[in-house]
């Protein structure tokens, strides 16, 4: 290929301009001699016959990737001057270097050949408007396309591996170290393995963050975090940092891959942290762990129920007169939002956010008594004698979480005295002579000393927290026992206890109640205790047919199997209550339920419809067959059975029906009688 034949007068009246990239900044630093080769091709230019002032060099994009020209304003810069028509060749090292996505070559090849400009690289010199040489330009920046997806696939694939054996760690959290067999563990040092242990053990006894949080504001407890160089560095407790282990995997001994990635839903365009389904790898019990990873799984869910986007939950309101007793702190466990009183002959609380915010019901209504019921039976065994000895073993968990803080102050007064001793040492190494070096050094001291101050001071505190809270006496039990057994007849009686009274005293214990009803003859009742404590009681809820009941085909094919091997209507019933089923309005089932759904259901006894092991629609007729036959009501049959106009038996059943022979005489016979006026019918028989 002869350069000098392609390369014209009017080439070099034009800007000759040498691209320059590297892809990382990595490169940028280690690899200089490829930069070094890259500024060369402006000598290049100059032997094809440009004048130095018109060679150009555009290096903006050093250390930025060429998949893209996004970022890559050099990349622009060089479009829009080729657009322009002001350059006469483009000289670049080789084509990956100008590009290595086909959209944005082409697109740089259609503007060089429709402004008559040449691309040069080391091997010579090309003109994209040459058919030949538009080929050749095509084949190399597809080959460096596709060498950038074979070092990406390369890479990906050496990553994966890693990933697999559980040894990838771009970052592992505090608490934790690098071993040399590749993988992590538990970081030697106690004092941070102690406290790492202490936020899931406070967790797991306060089930909040906001709780474990105050346990540490209260007792002066810092938290072991990473700074940006990866060393452990002694902070004041946060809740973001207690959720940051509390979320966090690794300290189940659970190695994921995947945990970062951020999900965009196409509906909303909103954007989600991934869960534990859509991790990409997860291997448990991959490392030594604080916690197992049930015990994870049990925090995640937890920290769930917890946190809840109420809008409208800025305050519970005053107790009103209404019948409904837990008005006001009722929420709708679906879609988190404060659930409202409807009256009617009965009163229900009803999810009614939906429907206003979106036009669409929330579906969530119930019953209020059943409900009002069992968070006042919950509530009156919240003051029972057997809650205040749980009151005296919370004081016992209480002094055991001091004498565990004490602990773990006492490790920070030792860490604080080591640390101004080697301040004093350095002190004392210095030279004297040496005035800046040692004033430094002393008030590095001097502040050690304090710090030191201040945690013997925090120390002292301690020591009176014991006795800060006191088991209940003996004398004040008694009297506990004593409110607890007259607060129900209290309870039931409104002229003592009016019903804002009951709310009231409702709210001191109960923060709030979530209602779920994921099932329509369940109701399940999470009540959240101004403690913290969360309860959950399903109630049995009312239906208005069987077939709104969850297991009716169950039911249905249960009955109709215990009917078919003989069971009779009251032992059905006790079998199937037995096995947990129920019926509309009882959670029971009675003798008379089973019997009227056999019935509906088509299903008669053994005897019903026979008359000596024989049916009766086959070898009988019956009052209704002579009155289909004959047009006449059934009383004109009865009257000329009593006289015996029309002969039968009468059948000793229970049902006590009457019975004719089923033959073409007695046929004939009725059909005379009824065409025969009535006092024409003595006579003639």
């Amino acid at each position: 290929m002869n350069a000098l034949n392609k390369i014209t007068k009017s080439h070099l009246q034009k800007l000759a301009i040498v691209y320059v990239r590297q892809s990382t900044q990595t490169q940028l630093l280690k690899n200089k001699q490829s930069l070094e080769l890259q500024y060369a091709l402006c000598d290049k230019a100059k032997d094809y016959g440009w004048d130095l002032n018109n060679i150009q060099i555009i290096d903006a994009d050093l250390g930025i990737s060429g998949s893209t020209k996004e970022n890559r304003e050099g990349f622009k810069n060089l479009l829009l001057k080729v657009s322009s028509g002001e350059v006469g060749s483009v000289f670049s090292y080789d084509a990956t270097r100008l590009s290595r996505n086909c959209g944005d070559w082409y697109s740089l090849l259609d503007i060089c050949g429709y402004k008559d400009t040449l691309i040069g690289d080391t091997d010579g010199v090309y003109d994209p408007s040459d058919v030949n040489d538009r080929l050749l330009l095509g084949l190399k920046g597809q080959l460096a396309e596709f060498e950038l997806k074979t070092i990406k696939s390369r890479m990906l694939a050496g990553k994966m591996h890693k990933v697999k054996k559980g040894e990838l760690y771009l970052d592992y959290p505090s608490g934790y170290v690098k071993s040399p067999l590749g993988k992590i563990e538990i970081d030697p040092n106690k004092d941070v393995y102690e406290s790492v242990k202490l936020v899931f053990e406070t967790f797991r006894a306060k089930r909040t963050v906001a709780k474990t949080l105050q346990y540490f504001v209260d007792n002066s407890i810092e938290l072991p975090r990473k700074n940006h160089s990866s060393q452990i560095v002694w902070k004041k407790a946060t809740s973001s940092s207690i959720l940051q282990i509390l979320k966090n995997p690794t300290y189940a001994g659970v190695y994921v891959y995947g945990k970062s990635k951020v999900i965009k839903d196409p509906s909303n365009g909103k954007q989600y942290r991934s869960n534990q389904e859509s991790w990409d790898f997860m291997i448990v019990d991959n490392h030594p762990a604080y916690i197992d990873f049930n015990e994870y799984k049990e925090n995640q869910k937890q920290i769930k129920n917890n946190y809840a986007e109420y809008q409208n939950r800025v305050s519970s309101g005053v107790p009103r007169t209404g019948k409904a007793l837990l008005h006001g702190i009722v929420y709708c466990g679906h879609c988190g939002h404060k659930m409202y009183v409807i009256y009617r002959n009965k009163y229900f609380y009803s999810c009614t956010h939906s429907k206003r915010a979106r036009g669409v019901s929330c579906k969530v209504s119930v019953d209020a008594r059943p409900i009002d019921e069992v968070v006042s039976e919950a509530f009156m065994k919240a003051l029972s004698p057997v809650e205040i000895d749980a009151y005296n073993r919370a004081i016992e968990n209480n002094n055991r979480e001091l004498d565990k803080a004490k602990k773990i102050m006492e490790k920070k007064l030792q860490r604080k005295k080591y640390e101004a001793g080697l301040r004093e040492k350095q002190y004392m190494a210095v030279d004297p002579e040496n005035r800046l070096v040692a004033s430094t050094l002393e008030e590095n001291w001097e502040k050690s000393l304090l710090d030191l101050e201040e945690v013997e001071k925090e120390l002292e505190e301690y020591k009176g927290k014991y006795n800060a809270r006191i088991q209940i006496s003996l004398e004040d039990q008694l009297i506990f026992k004593d409110i607890g057994k007259r607060l129900p007849s209290i309870w039931s009686d409104q002229s003592k206890l009016p019903i804002n009274k009951k709310k009231e005293l409702i709210r001191s214990l109960i923060e709030k109640i979530n209602i779920i009803r994921e099932i329509n003859e369940i109701c399940l009742i999470r009540i959240v205790w101004k403690g913290g404590f969360v309860s959950e009681l399903p109630i049995p809820m009312k239906v208005n047919s069987f077939k709104d009941l969850s297991n009716y085909d169950e039911l249905v094919e249960r009955l109709r199997q215990l009917h078919k091997e003989g069971f009779s209507d009251k032992n059905i019933a006790k079998t199937m209550t037995q096995e947990g089923y129920r019926s509309t309005s009882r959670f029971y089932l009675s003798q008379q339920t089973i019997k009227s759904l056999r019935l509906k259901l088509g299903l008669f006894n053994d005897t019903r419809g026979k008359e000596n092991n024989e049916l009766i629609r086959d070898n009988y007729f019956t009052v209704k067959d002579i009155m289909n036959m004959t047009g006449k009501c059934r009383s004109w049959v009865h009257y000329h059975i009593s006289n015996k106009n029309i002969e039968g038996v009468k059948s000793e059943q229970k049902h006590n029906i009457y019975l004719f022979p089923k033959s073409d005489d007695f046929v004939d016979k009725v059909k005379r009688l009824g065409r025969q006026k009535n006092e024409q019918k003595v006579e003639q028989q």
